[in-house]
């Protein structure tokens, strides 16, 4: 049997899938399970020995390329294809396929591409992994508890870890808490003069190790957070991938930052996490539920600049209450 699973991005996205290709595997041992994804988000599943093999679209492709892509889909003879994306390129992918079985939620649009479709979830309570769970229905897979992310990093990634952590002077004992200040989303930044007085806060009570982490052109963000601290912090590495996030996530104690890609890898490296949110409405279909090691803040009233950093210093002293 050949499955092709489908998940374009983002690395947030593509994470949330990896506990139904688990359960996948743990049905279907003998599958071939192939996983179609975007370039830049295929570190999150690189590793992953759950799936079989890869088909890598690039996120700028021209149309000519992208056709090209699209018609050596049917040659691999996928028996099932089920589409966790759900886009108008993802759609397009699976009907290109010719697979028997075409499995995707119930939408408005292009259910005529899909002969298997599930009823989706209220996105505003379900978390997401548990959301693309769902879509293992028809294969008598119910919903789990078994629902956390992971991502599987190599040795290579953690050595370099262990060397940043000789750099820095970090000790084993160390209260080390990962800062991520960062997205690619604008409305979803907490504004960085409260970064400042955050990471300030949490040297000047609890003596914690700083750890910050970013994505391509985002150091900026991180630049203009150091420039105005009072406690002096120096950034003697660079990050080139989310392996390497992970390997450094797995050595800290915590993890405070936006609602964006690095939380999820913070969770698959089971440390708590703080995340800060902009929207009141969507928050929990980011929220692993009925698990406190995870949380997250945000204000009744819709944008992230109303956040107050009262509040989410609370949590903080909260949460690392229960660390000690």
């Amino acid at each position: 049997m050949k499955i092709l699973l489908i998940q374009f991005k983002a690395i947030g996205d593509v994470l949330m899938c990896t506990p139904a290709i688990r359960f996948l595997r743990e049905k279907f041992q003998n599958a071939i399970i192939t996983f179609l994804v975007n370039d830049y988000a295929f570190d999150a599943i690189r590793y992953n020995p759950n799936i079989d093999n890869f088909i890598i679209f690039k996120r700028k492709m021209k149309w000519l390329k992208y056709i090209q892509q699209l018609l050596k889909l049917g040659k691999y003879n996928f028996d099932i294809v089920i589409d966790f994306h759900r886009n108008p390129r993802a759609s397009i992918a699976t009907l290109f396929t010719g697979a028997k079985k075409r499995i995707s939620f119930k939408e408005k649009h292009r259910n005529f591409i899909y002969n298997i479709t599930i009823e989706p979830p209220d996105e505003s309570t379900t978390y997401a992994a548990i959301k693309k769970l769902q879509l293992l229905q028809p294969f008598g897979i119910s919903e789990q508890d078994d629902f956390l992310p992971e991502l599987y990093i190599t040795e290579k990634e953690k050595k370099w870890a262990n060397n940043i952590w000789n750099i820095l002077g970090f000790k084993r004992d160390d209260l080390v808490i990962a800062i991520s200040p960062v997205s690619p989303r604008p409305y979803k930044i907490w504004p960085s003069d409260n970064f400042v007085q955050l990471c300030d806060y949490l040297i000047d009570k609890y003596e914690a190790k700083i750890i910050f982490t970013w994505g391509p052109g985002e150091y900026h963000i991180i630049k203009s957070i150091l420039q105005k601290m009072r406690n002096q912090l120096e950034i003697n590495y660079e990050i080139s991938s989310i392996l390497q996030v992970k390997a450094l996530y797995e050595k800290c104690s915590l993890y405070i930052g936006n609602d964006n890609g690095h939380r999820h890898i913070a969770i698959t490296a089971d440390i708590p996490t703080i995340g800060i949110f902009d929207n009141p409405q969507t928050c929990y279909h980011w929220l692993p539920p009925d698990n406190t090691k995870h949380r997250i803040i945000y204000s009744a009233k819709k944008g992230i600049q109303n956040v107050s950093l009262e509040n989410v210093i609370k949590s903080v002293d909260n949460i690392i209450l229960d660390i000690e």
